[in-house]
């Protein structure tokens, strides 16, 4: 189904640098609010990152996600289907398993991300052939395309993250084992 449109948006992103400031309350005031990949807004994070989702944009899972069983105090996993009273998911399908993810449309009843508005960002973004834009990538254009106004929140990287790339990650523990991702390559096409 088409999303429609709003007048206000929040895309927030897993940053670490989320928790260095107080923004819970400035996203949360916006008419929609778009998280990534499942993010949490649970209580030690609120004032941070606000408590309101309208809808995620994640990944599709693939099968060994979605047969993982979250460890304590693990962020939630994506499941097919989404709880009972969590806010949908719009899935971005992406590398192999492009068909699988559309075949499961009837299934987990949640939207997916059109592959020509795909095709269209990654001309835009001058993404080599074979890769992929990220999940946040996505769900920021997919706000600048049904949003007045977007704001941005949780995106880019930081110096105090003590290696964890996503604010959720490492809870009470070091995160210096945590992959970190390449930086990326400037340039133009």
């Amino acid at each position: 189904a088409p999303l429609g449109r709003a007048a206000s948006c929040s895309v927030v992103g897993s940053s670490f640098e989320l928790l260095k400031s107080f923004d819970g309350p400035v996203i949360d005031s916006s008419e929609w609010v778009i998280r990534v990949n499942n993010a949490p807004t649970d209580e030690r994070v609120r004032e941070h990152v606000g408590t309101r989702t309208t809808f995620y944009v994640n990944t599709f899972p693939n099968v060994r996600r979605l047969m993982k069983r979250p460890q304590q105090g693990e962020p939630e996993q994506m499941n097919a289907r989404p709880a009972v009273g969590r806010p949908p998911s719009i899935y971005y399908c992406h590398v192999g398993g492009l068909s699988r993810c559309w075949t499961n449309v009837p299934f987990d009843r949640s939207g997916r991300v059109s592959p020509s508005f795909i095709a269209e960002l990654k001309r835009q973004l001058c993404t080599p052939r074979g890769k992929w834009p990220s999940t946040g990538a996505v769900a920021v254009a997919l706000a600048l395309r049904h949003c007045t106004t977007t704001k941005l929140f949780g995106f880019g990287g930081d110096s105090e993250s003590r290696g964890c790339a996503r604010y959720y990650e490492g809870w009470g523990q070091s995160c210096a084992n945590y992959p970190q991702p390449p930086p990326p390559k400037l340039g133009t096409c």
